[in-house]
């Protein structure tokens, strides 16, 4: 079976969103919660914050680009994804 076009610009685009909000953000949130401090602050809630902006803020993405809830919780399970990698090579390093 062959994939169109559409369906091609569709995957990568849902992979374009999930690295940026999963990966390109986190690393500024990162930096944020670390300058600010906000890390102490926030305790054991920061590895939970950590993960849910990137998330909503690849959903809210996908939706407005496309608004297709099948489109938007593919986006969000790869960003957490890529969320969770970035914290782990964040805590490693």
């Amino acid at each position: 079976m062959k994939i169109g076009n559409d369906a091609h610009k569709r995957i990568f685009t849902s992979l374009c969103i999930a690295f940026v909000c999963g990966v390109l953000v986190q690393l500024v949130q990162i930096t944020i919660f670390n300058t600010a401090g906000i890390d102490r602050i926030l305790g054991s809630l920061v590895s939970i914050s950590m993960l849910i902006i990137p998330i909503h803020i690849a959903v809210v993405a996908s939706y407005v680009y496309q608004k297709d809830w099948r489109y938007v919780a593919i986006t969000g399970t790869t960003t957490m994804l890529f969320a969770e990698a970035t914290l782990r090579m964040y805590a490693i390093g």
